[in-house]
């Protein structure tokens, strides 16, 4: 299993840090063990902190006005989730649920607070990420929305 520096080097959000701050936020983080099929949060719930997934899958989803479950995501290795509710400090924007066996690292609102003291452009690349995964939703839904006018 690569170290959790190794991880972190390989994700948009970290991989521009210095090998230093990378493993001073890797010596902050925890590492969470999850079973598939638990739902690790629900839309509405307190945020405070991000996932970056080192083995395993899990699928961010809410469910619309009509009840149906709408897929914003499917994230894996090297890939993360949770961010909105870490920046915001606001609740979940949506639920997760581990499809398989997931080992994720854990990164909380004072482990990044600390990053950005040492690394201001942490956090620029953290908004840029945020944007990036914004626009990808944005897209996703635009793209049902057309598909339920066509049904009408």
């Amino acid at each position: 299993m690569p170290a959790a520096v190794d991880i972190l080097a390989e994700v948009p959000l970290f991989h521009h840090l210095s090998d230093v701050d990378r493993a001073r936020l890797a010596a902050r983080i925890d590492v969470e063990r999850v079973a598939a099929g638990t739902q690790m949060f629900a839309h509405g719930d307190p945020g405070g902190s991000m996932y970056v997934v080192r083995s395993g899958v899990v699928e961010l989803f809410f469910k619309n006005d009509t009840g149906e479950r709408i897929v914003l995501e499917t994230v894996g290795p090297g890939q993360f989730f949770g961010e909105i509710s870490l920046l915001d400090g606001g609740p979940r924007t949506a639920a997760a649920v581990v499809t398989e066996d997931l080992e994720a690292l854990v990164v909380d609102r004072g482990d990044l607070e600390d990053l950005f003291t040492v690394s201001p452009a942490a956090a620029m690349s953290l908004l840029a990420a945020a944007g990036e995964r914004q626009r990808n939703t944005v897209h996703l839904l635009r793209h049902t929305a057309s598909r339920d006018r066509g049904l009408r």
